[in-house]
């Protein structure tokens, strides 16, 4: 069950990285903000994340997660054109999503600085 929460959280976040995506000029990231400083920050704010309601949406998934897993931590990338969002599952499987619409599980799947898409 908490594998399929975190699932869910981890594919809410990619919505919201297309908010921050038409948010910032069809971009995910800009000089200080956008997808990656927006998910990995540990008080995500409107700066960051484009607008105040994004940041607490962020934050309300990351409260979640770390609800159903004692931890909020998953890692975001993200380039201008691409991001991915890895965590790993109770199970010890990684779900990695990424701007593609690819969801991947298993417990050699990656989210590549170089690519920020799931490999």
């Amino acid at each position: 069950a908490n594998d399929a929460r975190l699932k869910s959280d981890i594919g809410q976040l990619r919505t919201l990285a297309e908010v921050i995506y038409d948010t910032m000029g069809s971009q995910y990231v800009s000089t200080s903000n956008g997808v990656e400083a927006c998910f990995n920050a540990v008080t995500p704010d409107a700066t960051l994340c484009g607008d105040a309601s994004t940041a607490s949406s962020v934050t309300a998934l990351k409260t979640d997660m770390t609800a159903a897993y004692a931890s909020s931590a998953f890692d975001a990338q993200a380039l201008t054109s691409s991001f991915c969002i890895i965590a790993t599952m109770r199970s010890g499987e990684k779900v990695c999503v990424d701007s593609t619409g690819i969801t991947k599980s298993s417990t050699t799947v990656t989210c590549p600085t170089a690519t920020a898409v799931c490999t």
